[in-house]
């Protein structure tokens, strides 16, 4: 039987202890990313809830505001489009519209419309200008099934 030199036994052992050491490593780094991964994951999630809360207090912020002016128009008690016009196309409504709009930053707009699509009102600016949205998506939604409560559009 031959006999192992040192040297040679040096070398085999320090390739089986760098082999283990580069396995180890490679196990380390999987573990630490499959750990990673699960973290942001889950900070992923606890993000878009946080989101998703944040939204749902904006909306029911602006819903507020704008049920407020609904409420007033359909308590005027207007018939038809002319008095709908004769209530409501003031500076006053202008002004409490505004108002309310403002207390919500998400508002952009409110606008009341006759059936028609003529704008009556709205909170960009007084008097009103002559605009006619009887072309609009969202019009035409609202026109065509009076039942529907919100719609979100295509932007404009």
């Amino acid at each position: 039987m031959k006999r192992i030199h040192i040297s040679t036994l040096a070398i085999i052992l320090g390739v089986v202890l760098a082999s283990t050491i580069a396995l180890a490593t490679g196990i380390s780094v999987k573990i630490l990313y499959n750990k990673a991964i699960d973290d942001w994951t889950q900070q992923t999630k606890i993000i878009s809830l946080i989101l998703s809360e944040n939204t749902a207090q904006q909306m029911t912020t602006a819903y507020l505001a704008l049920d407020g002016i609904v409420e007033r128009v359909k308590s005027g008690g207007a018939k038809d489009d002319a008095a709908l016009h004769a209530m409501f196309a003031n500076e006053a409504t202008f002004q409490m519209m505004s108002d309310k709009a403002s207390s919500s930053p998400q508002i952009d707009v409110a606008t009341i419309v006759a059936s028609n699509g003529d704008v009556i009102n709205f909170t960009r600016a007084w008097p009103t200008p002559t605009i006619n949205l009887a072309e609009r998506d969202y019009f035409k939604a609202h026109r065509d099934n009076p039942k529907l409560d919100v719609l979100v559009s295509d932007p404009v």
